[in-house]
């Protein structure tokens, strides 16, 4: 037998049936139903298990708890607010390549986080480069 939320494999009904009763079995089938709320999107993988993917960070886990436990991780809200702050979509590998850095494309910098990111967009010297830009088109 086979709990595809939980990902496990069981050798007889009994241990199956246990586990169907069991707090980790009701916990997993609530992150379930969460997590499609929260837009994971399951797949089927090779053993025809529940594979999630964070489209977010581009990663996938073998069950609901090691997602749900992504989602809440800080490494996930830092590239979910990075992705926010510089207001574009891009790659997590993008995201990675620069962790925790804020990238300015017009002037070419990095900031090390959403205040100063904020304060460079606010600059004399960002501004003067977006009239220039604007100027060429």
């Amino acid at each position: 037998s086979i709990c595809k939320v939980c990902n496990m494999e069981f050798n007889g009904p009994e241990p199956y049936k246990q586990h169907m009763a069991s707090a980790r079995h009701h916990r997993n089938t609530s992150a379930v139903s969460k997590n499609s709320e929260l837009g994971a999107k399951p797949k089927v993988g090779e053993q025809l298990n529940n594979v999630f993917k964070c489209n977010t960070c581009d990663k996938t886990f073998n069950g609901p708890l090691p997602y749900n436990e992504h989602l809440r991780s800080k490494a996930h809200k830092r590239t979910e607010h990075a992705i926010k702050v510089m207001n574009v979509k891009v790659k997590n590998t993008d995201i990675v390549e620069h962790f925790g850095q804020y990238f300015c494309d017009l002037c070419n910098i990095y900031c090390n986080g959403a205040v100063p990111y904020e304060q460079h967009q606010n600059s004399k010297a960002h501004r003067n480069k977006l009239t220039q830009r604007e100027a060429k088109y």
